[in-house]
């Protein structure tokens, strides 16, 4: 539970009560797809601090969908992934006022290749969405998002020993 800006706190026990389903393919010995949704329908903490609300704030629908191609290349193990993930209907509150954030989408690619006791990587995160975000929280004067940049790039190398 988020108590002020930058600052968590654990929730303890808590009950949530929704649903999931999750669907993978194989398509061929390379390529593999996956599509899953989650509904939250109450989720709440059982014992919350004193002066706190006993409603987690998570989102009512998650959605992800992606595709994998992995293959051997030159010696090494080439993996190239693109995924999506859609957030909607989640909650904040104003005082005891229940309010709702805009949708949050995000797609995700990486392209990976594994060779020996290296792994070479480049990445790139994008959410069309002006000032998108799943980071907020609300407060007496309204809500206050952590707004995610709408493009992360980056790259990385990694050895293993």
């Amino acid at each position: 539970m988020q108590t002020s800006p930058g600052v968590y706190e654990q929730v303890g026990d808590t009950t949530r009560r929704g649903a999931e389903t999750s669907f993978n393919y194989q398509a061929t010995s390379t390529v593999s797809a996956y599509m899953s949704y989650g509904r939250i329908i109450d989720a709440v903490i059982n014992n919350p601090p004193s002066g706190t609300g006993a409603q987690l704030v998570v989102p009512e629908h998650t959605y992800k969908a992606g595709v994998q191609y992995r293959n051997g290349f030159m010696g090494g193990q080439l993996t190239l992934n693109a995924d999506v993930y859609h957030l909607d209907g989640i909650p904040y509150y104003i005082r005891t006022e229940k309010h709702e954030m805009p949708p949050y989408t995000r797609y995700d690619l990486r392209a990976s290749y594994d060779y020996q006791d290296y792994q070479f990587s480049v990445y790139g995160t994008f959410q069309p969405h002006r000032y998108g975000t799943e980071i907020a929280y609300g407060t007496n004067d309204g809500l206050v998002i952590v707004p995610q940049p709408s493009t992360t790039l980056g790259a990385s190398v990694r050895y293993y020993f």
